[in-house]
């Protein structure tokens, strides 16, 4: 993929030092070219960095214009063929192979609209000269991350990461306490309309908004690429092998990111079918013995076109690593799996290669956290009215009533969770799961897979599938306790008989060395310099908590919000 910044100013005081730091900034994300434009006025500046996957770096390069229209663009459309053929039967010249070419001209023609017919992922920003108006928006599902804010002034801000922001007059990182709290309720069931920054926010899925000359933000649509369509077991085999087929970069070798399970052992199996010399990576943690990592291996041996990778993660790298991966996530490292995630794709990388699959997004749609998350309880909490009584349970025993009164953890967990009143409890929990857990994710994988410059791409949130998946009730997909049904199915006999029976796992987490070695040499003085004071650090410790989370915020203060 790429990295994208843009801004626009009424008081037209935007310089060229604030873009060109910005994009500094970004350069993992797109090291090929950068580039921008600034107009002559100052109020409009776009800048792109470019990752080169689909063409060659002198077709791709932005941000693009043509008429009126100055785009700057991250993403992938993988129904080229369909947005060519659409482009020349209204006469329409296509002159490169780049999807940026045929996204610009698509919009140009056929207006924003369009977008519900692109199968693929997205983060742009268009400048309409003609109109003095700017647009900016991502993909339904959040796939491409992207950021905006307005100062005092006026000015909007757009950018793939924060961290470039704060070249901007009027924008300094502070850390977001809010968020901060509402990870101690729901972990990665948090809010993500906010970042981690204050008053920066995360631009919702699917919406495109527009900036009139004032600096007035306003939404000006909404895409949702996803039809009702009728389900069976063969169009959903169908509809995922298309859709890796699609995905399959053409020219670089296949890479998978393979964890063992049901989800990434599918989309390998389905590379393994159309595609040679593709390489699966692992991880596992040094010293210990994985289920995950032995699922793979017999996965790999089954198959005639995959070679393993394992990346072994050892407690010396971790340590290493810390303050780095904090960094390129843009949040506190609550969990040492990010650290595992980075070291892969910093090996697909290693081995040269540039886009790598991922079974991301399958669990969110099929219903695959239902023993992970304990859906069964909180769905008889739901129809007991106590949901927000189960969540206030959780905020206690993470240990945040050391620190905030009952009133205010309920006051968060009250402006958080949805109105279940006359819903089926499953479906709440699966809407749920899609708009904050899925979110998350895709936030990760796509800063932690950036920041080593690998593309991800995920087949499981190719449209047609998330179709078929939104046309089943939930119910439909855990069947007699076993979640994922519907995949179980279509692939029964396509996969070994131990992985297709798997029930979700977490990767596993890290031995306990591993922990105690990141903290016992990344703890110093300035490690209680942050959110979370001394005081705190032992009241959690009194009460048998564990430091790690309170660490993580304060090192994430440390690396991202000091001032300049």
């Amino acid at each position: 993929m790429c990295g994208i910044f843009a801004a626009y100013s009424p008081a037209a005081d935007i310089r060229l030092e604030y873009v060109s730091n910005a994009l500094a900034e970004l350069n993992h994300r797109g090291p090929d070219f950068n580039d921008y434009y600034i107009s002559s006025d100052g109020k409009v500046a776009l800048g792109h960095a470019l990752l080169a996957i689909a063409d060659a770096t002198e077709f791709s390069r932005q941000p693009i214009q043509f008429e009126h229209l100055r785009m700057t663009y991250n993403g992938e459309i993988y129904n080229v063929s369909e947005v060519r053929k659409d482009l020349i039967s209204t006469g329409v010249t296509v002159t490169t192979t780049s999807d940026s070419e045929l996204l610009i001209k698509a919009i140009y023609y056929f207006g924003l609209g369009y977008l519900n017919k692109i199968t693929g992922c997205y983060a742009f920003v268009i400048f309409d000269s003609k109109l003095g108006t700017l647009y900016f928006g991502r993909d339904p599902y959040g796939e491409k991350q992207l950021v905006w804010t307005q100062t005092e002034t006026g000015a909007v801000v757009i950018s793939s990461e924060s961290k470039a922001m704060k070249h901007m007059p009027g924008i300094e990182l502070r850390t977001n306490v809010k968020r901060v709290w509402q990870d101690f309720i729901f972990g990665f069931y948090s809010p993500r309309d906010e970042t981690y920054f204050e008053n920066i926010n995360n631009v919702e899925p699917g919406v495109i908004f527009s900036v009139d000359a004032t600096g007035k933000v306003s939404e000006h649509t909404k895409i949702d690429s996803s039809v009702l369509v009728p389900y069976s077991d063969e169009a959903l085999l169908g509809a995922l092998s298309c859709a890796v087929k699609n995905q399959i970069p053409d020219k670089f070798p296949s890479a998978v990111i393979l964890s063992g399970g049901l989800d990434s052992s599918i989309i390998t199996s389905l590379l393994d079918k159309q595609r040679t010399n593709i390489q699966a990576f692992t991880a596992y943690y040094d010293g210990t013995v994985s289920a995950d990592f032995s699922s793979a291996k017999k996965l790999v041996s089954t198959l005639n076109n995959t070679r393993l990778q394992p990346v072994c993660v050892t407690p010396d790298e971790g340590t290493d690593l810390f303050s780095k991966v904090t960094y390129s996530l843009e949040e506190p490292l609550l969990d040492q799996v990010y650290i595992s995630q980075y070291l892969l794709y910093r090996s697909v990388s290693q081995k040269g290669l540039r886009v790598a699959m991922n079974g991301q997004g399958a669990d969110e749609f099929w219903c695959g956290y239902n023993h992970h998350y304990d859906f069964p309880t909180q769905s008889m909490a739901i129809l007991n009215h106590r949901w927000h009584d189960y969540y206030f349970q959780k905020a206690i025993g993470s240990g945040l009533g050391l620190i905030l009164t009952e009133l205010e953890i309920k006051t968060l967990i009250e402006e958080h969770l949805p109105d279940p009143a006359g819903k089926e409890p499953l479906e709440v929990l699966t809407d749920f799961s899609i708009k904050n857990h899925l979110r998350a994710m895709l936030c990760h994988e796509d800063r932690l897979s950036m920041a080593s410059s690998v593309e991800v791409r995920l087949p499981f949130l190719d449209r047609h599938v998330t179709s078929l998946a939104l046309s089943l009730a939930a119910k439909d997909k855990v069947v007699d306790g076993v979640e994922k049904m519907p995949l179980r199915r279509a692939f029964a006999g396509r996969q070994p008989h131990e992985i297709l029976q798997r029930r979700k796992l977490a990767f596993p987490d890290a031995p306990a060395k591993n922990y105690s070695e990141i903290l016992a040499s990344n703890i110093n003085t300035e490690c209680f310099d942050g959110l979370f004071s001394r005081e705190d650090f032992k009241s959690f410790e009194r009460d048998g908590k564990s430091p790690w989370a309170m660490f993580g915020v304060n090192a994430f203060n440390n690396l991202l919000c000091r001032k300049r």
